[in-house]
């Protein structure tokens, strides 16, 4: 089992945000979120109710999600560098390694069912709006690039 890069492939630098590749990034991942409820249920659990009978609940929804591979491969790298050791790290280096097979759709899409539990979309979810927010940056660099102790910094560079 693959685990940590995809394909072979390892981010030969530290990934930054990019706006145009970063949208469609964000775009593709809100409309995979935002069609989760409708998907086809792929997983349950039994949940307990209060009167002692027992209900399945949903957990898992597979949701049909266009990839351009391009952006796929972002998302990788983006999750090697903030989150390496997650699950869905992971399945998503291992979804980009066999990309090529899946459905083609025109503009180079290729369609993917996308099997997850909601938490996962919400995690991923933040860690992209976070990603951007700080330009893909760590804490500490975001700190040095605006201290003055770092000369060259600041408003005026100097």
């Amino acid at each position: 089992m693959e685990t940590g890069s995809h394909a072979g492939h390892q981010p030969a630098r530290k990934v930054t945000w990019v706006a145009g590749i970063g949208d469609q990034l964000l775009l593709t991942v809100a409309r995979w979120a935002a069609a989760w409820p409708n998907g086809k249920v792929a997983g349950t659990r039994p949940y307990l109710r209060r009167d002692g009978t027992i209900e399945e609940v949903v957990t898992l929804r597979a949701v049909p999600v266009a990839w351009h591979p391009r952006v796929l491969r972002y998302l990788v790298d983006i999750l090697e560098q903030v989150k390496p050791g997650w699950y869905f790290t992971e399945q998503m280096s291992r979804l980009y390694s066999r990309i090529q097979k899946a459905t083609l759709l025109p503009n180079g899409l290729r369609k993917v069912d996308m099997v997850c539990y909601y938490d996962e979309l919400e995690e991923l979810i933040r860690i992209l709006k976070e990603f951007q927010e700080t330009g893909g940056k760590s804490l500490a660099e975001s700190v040095l690039d605006e201290s003055f102790w770092n000369p060259g910094s600041g408003p005026t560079g100097q």
